[in-house]
């Protein structure tokens, strides 16, 4: 009897032990089953040069203040409520403008994104892509004091 239980702690704390580790070196990634993989209410949209402009000096806006050159996209805006514009990177965070076409929008956070960034996504003459802002976790964490 005395065995039986040795054996069954030492394999509670294995499997205890390697889920620990696992979860550490991110070999072991899961999301729980009730748990969006991405931001509620959020799309991020990169459109083409041009076709939308925030205020200057401005890392986000409501949607009033934007200029958007597109009826296309007025209208799916005003079809699923979009309330605000971010820039992905403010200007200081990318000064060279690589990011500057890249917005998160924010709709309401009960609308079905996955439709939304669909119906952004066939206008692709304005818009180079349309995703729902998905969520990450970092795999591991890098110890080099040089990279």
């Amino acid at each position: 009897m005395k065995t039986v239980a040795i054996v069954v702690a030492f394999f509670v704390f294995g499997l205890l032990a390697g889920n620990y580790i696992f979860s550490k070196t991110g070999f072991a990634v899961s999301y729980p089953v009730n748990v969006s993989p991405y931001m509620p209410g959020e799309l991020v949209v990169r459109f083409n040069p041009g076709v939308v402009s925030l205020p200057s000096g401005k890392k986000e806006a409501d949607i009033g203040e934007v200029s958007i050159k597109s009826n296309a996209i007025k209208d799916l805006n005003k079809k699923y409520k979009v309330s605000k514009f971010e820039r992905l990177l403010s200007q200081e965070e990318d000064p060279n403008g690589v990011f500057k076409d890249v917005h998160i929008l924010k709709v309401p956070k009960t609308s079905n994104i996955l439709v939304i960034a669909d119906a952004y996504k066939k206008l692709s003459s304005e818009i180079v892509f349309a995703t729902p802002n998905f969520l990450g976790e970092e795999a591991y964490a890098v110890d080099d004091p040089y990279f």
